[in-house]
């Protein structure tokens, strides 16, 4: 699902988007129940319900996730209630999150809320926890949708 789609130009190259050169955005007026994947950036003002995967993944002060972000970098400055799996993370003065925050570098600004574990991960760990909750995500997708 891309939505608010924006393209790569030269310009904006040093806001860090994704590798594609695409950033998605999810506005504020928009509520998501499911699973999202992108191959560029994310940036989500609105709510969702259910994971994230992209290379890189922004929520927004007035954005909310209820599910886990399994990104390469992952900047949080709204709330986040689930895990986060990314090797950089930062969590803003605005962030608030509950739940694990595995991780290789992390940046907590002063003022922000995390309720919960950050455990260090060597690099080659994201790797297979994002094969893992990949494989473990499209198995409850397709029990879904074939109503098992």
């Amino acid at each position: 699902m891309r939505l608010g789609r924006t393209r790569h130009n030269p310009a904006s190259a040093q806001e860090g988007m994704g590798p594609g050169g695409d950033t998605s955005v999810l506005g504020p007026d928009l509520v998501v129940d499911g699973h999202l994947e992108s191959s560029g950036e994310v940036h989500v003002h609105g709510s969702i319900a259910g994971d994230i995967h992209a290379p890189k993944v922004t929520v927004c002060p007035d954005g909310k996730i209820e599910g886990n972000v399994v990104a390469k970098e992952a900047c949080i400055g709204g709330r986040l209630d689930g895990r986060v799996i990314a090797p950089f993370v930062v969590v803003e003065e605005t962030g608030a999150v509950v739940g694990r925050i595995f991780h290789h570098q992390i940046t907590v600004a002063k003022g922000a809320f995390v309720d919960g574990r950050m455990p260090w991960r060597p690099l080659n760990h994201f790797d297979e926890s994002a094969s893992l909750l990949e494989e473990l995500t499209s198995e409850h997708v397709h029990k879904e949708r074939s109503g098992d």
